[in-house]
């Protein structure tokens, strides 16, 4: 009887703790640590952890308490480190890691947990990571930073990935500055283009003693959301204010508080961006647009995978005089074809649709699948093109990085 009363008390307990539904974590600057996804007390379904600065960390999907989905980690400034694919615990598919710059760095092929192969890929110093791939990563583009307005001319205006704090980071206070203990405000009008990149830097307000050359520097080595104006990506400027700020152990220790220098703004800047009025001629009468082609045109500038064609054949489509191609053609792809067993055993058949960057060297950087088949099939394609060598893209007859899409005939031969 006593027996039954003590597994009743434990049954219990294990229905009152049991957690159930997404449980919440948070660092202490109230900043979301975790969301962790429950049923019944068992991991179930996707969980994310995140940088004390806002961004995903990692996600991971469960089912009944394994591991059985999409693994993806990322850096502190949302870019994609590592991402690969189980199923009901076992790996499957393929494993990617990256460098930090955003560049494949290593692929390596898995079927029903066992390791089948590894690709390694060369670091590339020229890649920049375009303004799509820090999408997954970055969960701060909807938030305005408390602490910081930014002052430009358009309806969004542009803003560090990973907000101030990623130009904080490559923020280098100079020794001589803090010698004399500067300290202040310095405001730079910078101009970012429609990809995120930093096209010009200048100083509007300065401090001196080197600090208006390192806030520059800082915002040239940090990447952007680009300002937005009904709806698109423009180029556009952009008012930030660098804050040079000594740490006040540095300070006691080191300087009398009556020598530090402080060069703040006090007035506020007059930069006007309004638009001048512009006086239109009146027009009586006006074409008939349609609306059909515009919403066509958009959706096409949208889509990053769509190919306007300068160059087609049955298997390669590139927007440039000629595309990159393996060096053998379509036949040196299929040469490095690995078949999976799974594949043959379901007599899969077809065509696989990929997206390849090659540089200007040859050497295949990255591959996406646009359009698959599935069981095992689009995962030995990648394998066999990162496995190949290229002849690079040409333009106006010079060898160029670019991307080609390769429609890549699969069959299994009998």
């Amino acid at each position: 009887m006593k027996l039954f009363f003590f597994l009743l008390i434990i049954f219990s307990n294990t229905l009152i703790f049991a957690q159930d539904g997404i449980v919440k974590s948070y660092y202490i600057n109230k900043n979301l640590r975790s969301e962790i996804s429950y049923i019944a007390g068992i991991l179930d379904g996707t969980s994310y952890w995140y940088h004390e600065n806002g961004n995903l960390k990692e996600e991971k999907t469960y089912s009944q308490g394994k591991l059985n989905g999409w693994i993806r980690s990322y850096s502190e400034e949302g870019l994609l480190i590592e991402e690969f694919y189980v199923e009901d615990g076992i790996k499957d598919g393929l494993h990617k890691l990256y460098y930090n710059n955003g560049g494949l760095k290593e692929v390596r092929s898995y079927e029903l947990g066992k390791l089948v192969k590894i690709v390694n890929i060369d670091f590339d110093e020229n890649y920049i990571a375009p303004i799509t791939a820090f999408k997954g990563g970055i969960r701060q583009e909807s938030k305005r930073s408390k602490e910081q307005e930014f002052i430009c001319p358009v309806e969004i205006c542009p803003e560090p990935l990973g907000g101030m704090q990623s130009i904080y980071k490559r923020l280098k206070y100079p020794e001589h500055a803090k010698l004399y203990g500067l300290q202040g405000t310095v405001t730079i009008l910078a101009s970012i283009d429609t990809t995120g990149k930093v096209r010009s830097t200048k100083v509007v307000k300065g401090i001196g003693l080197g600090c208006d050359e390192a806030a520059k520097e800082a915002i040239e080595e940090t990447r952007f959301y680009p300002g937005k104006d009904k709806g698109r990506a423009v180029e556009t400027e952009v008012v930030l204010y660098v804050q040079f700020k000594l740490d006040e152990l540095y300070t006691t220790a080191n300087i009398n508080k009556e020598n530090v220098l402080s060069r703040n703004i006090e007035e506020p800047l007059n930069i006007d961006y309004s638009q001048p009025e512009r006086s239109e001629p009146k027009v009586e009468s006006q074409p008939k647009i349609d609306k059909t082609l515009e919403l066509s045109k958009e959706r096409k500038e949208e889509d990053s995978y769509k190919v306007s064609s300068l160059y087609k054949d049955d298997y390669f489509e590139c927007s440039l005089d000629k595309c990159a191609m393996p060096v053998e053609g379509i036949k040196g792809i299929l040469n490095n074809l690995v078949i999976p067993k799974r594949t043959i055993e379901k007599n899969i058949t077809g065509i696989i649709e990929v997206m390849v960057t090659v540089d200007d060297n040859g050497y295949v950087r990255n591959t996406k699948v646009i359009k698959g088949l599935g069981s095992g099939a689009d995962e030995a394609v990648e394998v066999a093109i990162l496995e190949t060598k290229f002849q690079p893209g040409m333009m106006n007859g010079e060898n160029i990085r670019s991307d080609v899409l390769i429609k890549v005939p699969f069959r299994i031969e009998k």
